[in-house]
């Protein structure tokens, strides 16, 4: 008898093993697209026995990425102040400094977050291997729909920046077309000449690479931390539905679900320590993308390559802007739940909507059979403490849902139609573009001392970025001379915000974008008032 007693109590431990080694397989499975992700850009953080190499690597990464993602700011706002005064020109470096900036603030604050981050990603593998099999059963129902869609956003990510790296070297250099970059920016040398054109577009691609990957590092792993938030007050409510007076180690298990309850409570915090400074730049930001990416498209109808571009990237953009509204929805909001306990002996509760998870948390712990139970004062606690709602905001002015996202993408439409019927120019604006202007030409004027040590020469440009083959200027910036259509203009004396740059803008037929500005200032403190 002893012995088939072992003999069972062996096989339990087997089976156990054997089920602990398929749960581990399983998630590794699903995090591996996110956690390739966020290590390409330095956001997943190391283990807590990690060795001193590893620290160092880490460290050296994150400089290079700060480095790389600043140099690509500096050279993106210059080209949007050589731009100020060609809308489609401005929008389309508006559009991608954007992304660059939003890019620099996720480095920042998940560099400085790591410790929360290792919290999270320890607590998620926690849950999905060490939990019951009825527990991941709800972990699976919860979670694979986020795994999934980060798989997709990563995919569609990294497609659009390939499609962004390689459609201006085709233009150039099969199609005979102006060299450009894929991602915009002014470097301060002459760009167009070889090898300097080849060098800074490998440059510029790394940087959009970089980009490309916090956007897929941040979402994904938001997306699949959140809604892993989301399903451990799923397998919470579970648990307190089972509940009964009657079972005997009742005392226990409300012990365990009060645990359960903090455990949560205390990981959704987490996640709001680190997000929610990231969640007002995003949804910020996002709205200025949205509306960039939309006016681009519209003004683009002709441009096949470029409208495929911007299409790919507007698509992205949304769809990002999604996936934190969604996750975040789904922490708050709870819909229809048919799985509540059939037990209840004062009422049969099937709520038809819950308005937050935690009150969904205070409606299963009610269903549960609690009358005739001790555990009745413990189970009033955990419903009290859950009428605070676990959530996760914008730096604390509202919280992401599906709400904010179609608020969201209403004020960047509103944005589109102001870019498409705004025409007339602005006082205001022009004399803050010659003031910008003024303040580069300064700028131009210290970093002089240092070319001219090196001895550089750049004034070779090629005549096809000249408005006049005839007329040559001067630019301080590199003391030698240079007809360079895009960013000496800025230093053309007597031309710069003055009525002859205005007449000659207005015979070209130029589209200024000063008013447009103005207008979309208005319509944003406007918005901000209402709000």
């Amino acid at each position: 008898m002893g012995q088939r007693r072992e003999d069972k109590s062996t096989r339990q431990v087997e089976r156990q093993v054997v089920r602990q080694v398929y749960a581990d397989k399983e998630y590794d499975e699903l995090i591996k697209p996110v956690m390739i992700a966020a290590k390409f850009v330095s956001f997943w953080p190391l283990e807590r026995d990690h060795s001193i190499s590893a620290e160092v690597f880490k460290t050296c990464h994150v400089l290079w990425f700060f480095f790389v993602l600043i140099s690509m700011c500096i050279s993106v706002t210059a080209d949007i102040v050589n731009n100020f005064n060609d809308l489609d020109e401005l929008t389309a470096c508006a559009l991608t400094g954007s992304a660059l900036y939003l890019a620099t603030l996720r480095l920042i604050i998940y560099t400085t977050s790591q410790k929360d981050m290792l919290y999270v990603v320890e607590i998620m593998r926690k849950d999905w291997t060490c939990s019951s099999y009825e527990d991941r059963v709800v972990l699976k129902e919860k979670c694979f729909f986020a795994f999934r869609l980060a798989k997709c956003f990563i995919i569609m990510v990294i497609v659009t920046v390939t499609t962004f790296s390689c459609i201006p070297i085709l233009e150039a250099y099969v199609f005979g077309r102006e060299k450009t970059f894929p991602f915009r920016g002014y470097f301060f040398v002459n760009q167009s000449v070889t090898p300097v054109y080849e060098c800074i577009y490998v440059f510029n691609v790394m940087g959009g690479f970089f980009g490309g990957g916090t956007i897929i590092g941040a979402t994904s792993f938001n997306f699949v931390a959140i809604t892993h938030g989301s399903a451990k007050f799923a397998v919470l409510r579970k648990r307190l539905e089972a509940m009964n007076s009657n079972d005997p180690n009742a005392d226990r298990a409300m012990a365990n679900c009060i645990k359960d309850h903090q455990n949560a409570i205390t990981f959704a915090d987490a996640l709001e320590r680190i997000i929610n400074i990231l969640a007002l730049g995003q949804f910020v930001i996002s709205t200025g993308l949205v509306c960039f990416a939309g006016f681009q498209i519209t003004s683009m109808m002709k441009n096949k390559a470029r409208l495929m571009k911007y299409s790919m990237f507007l698509n992205s953009a949304v769809l990002e802007l999604f996936m934190f509204s969604f996750s975040g929805h789904a922490l708050i909001d709870e819909a229809i739940h048919s799985s509540l306990s059939l037990q209840s002996p004062v009422i049969n509760l099937r709520p038809t909507l819950v308005t937050n998870q935690s009150d969904a948390v205070s409606k299963s712990a009610y269903c549960s059979y609690w009358i005739g139970g001790t555990f009745g004062r413990s189970l009033q606690i955990v419903m009290m403490r859950s009428k605070v709602p676990s959530r996760i905001t914008a730096a604390k002015f509202y919280s992401m849902s599906l709400e904010s996202f179609s608020q969201v993408l209403s004020t960047s439409f509103s944005y589109i139609m102001v870019l498409m019927t705004a025409s007339e120019e602005s006082p205001i604006l022009t004399s803050l573009s010659t003031q910008l202007q003024q303040a580069l030409k300064t700028l131009n004027s210290h970093i002089y001392k240092s070319f001219v040590l090196y001895k550089l020469d750049v004034a070779s440009c090629p005549k096809s970025f000249l408005p006049n083959p005839n007329h040559i200027s001067h630019l301080a910036f590199y003391g030698t001379p240079c007809t360079h259509n895009s960013w000496c203009s800025l230093f053309r004396t007597g031309v710069v915000g003055s009525k002859e740059s205005d007449n000659i803008q207005k015979q070209n037929g130029t589209v200024s974008s000063t008013e447009v500005l103005t207008k979309l200032a208005r319509s944003f403190t406007r918005s901000l008032l209402v709000g």
